[in-house]
């Protein structure tokens, strides 16, 4: 058990370490899936963001699936909300 941890842990150092040495890149999963393993690279990839969130980075996901499904990571998480969020729209007169 101790050994399956460590290498875990492990891969998830090296899924992070991808990460800081591409910011603003998009990284493919089929990249991803090569560094954190075929088996447990999406766990890693939200390990490594949960690391690097509490950091005060962020990693974002492009929403797609498939091949085409891509991370990026951002040393600082944005400031405010994402362009695509709709938020409840108030009248002035209500």
């Amino acid at each position: 058990m101790k050994a399956e941890l460590q290498r875990r842990t492990s891969l998830t150092d090296l899924i992070e370490a991808f990460f800081k040495a591409w910011p603003y890149a998009w990284l493919p999963m089929q990249d991803l899936a090569k560094v954190g393993g075929i088996g447990g690279w999406r766990t890693r990839v939200s390990e490594a963001r949960e690391r690097i969130e509490a950091e005060g980075g962020a990693v974002i996901w492009n929403k797609r699936s498939g091949r085409e499904s891509a991370n990026m990571y951002r040393p600082q998480a944005p400031i405010g909300r994402s362009g695509d969020e709709r938020i409840a729209q108030r009248s002035l007169f209500s």
